[in-house]
């Protein structure tokens, strides 16, 4: 119910967006769900969902991860990584 209440807080701001770290969506107990922002009704292209591996999937030392978001940021975002 919190998500869903920032959700329609944001939606009233058509330039803001969403940074979701999501990198221990993996790491929770019941009964506990998680939930990812971009799932949240008109959300999905207001959301950049920044995920990886090392936590859940004990890599301890790596370093590897992503961003997942709407097709022109994410590419904006590899022009500033490459």
């Amino acid at each position: 119910s919190l998500l869903e209440e920032i959700a329609r807080i944001i939606a009233k701001h058509p330039r803001l967006l969403v940074l979701s770290g999501e990198i221990c969506e993996h790491i929770i107990y019941a009964p506990a769900t998680h939930t990812s922002f971009a799932s949240l009704p008109d959300m999905y292209e207001r959301t950049l969902t920044i995920n990886g591996f090392s936590k859940a999937f004990a890599m301890t030392g790596w370093r590897l991860g992503y961003l997942a978001g709407p097709k022109h940021i994410v590419a904006a975002c590899s022009k500033l990584q490459g």
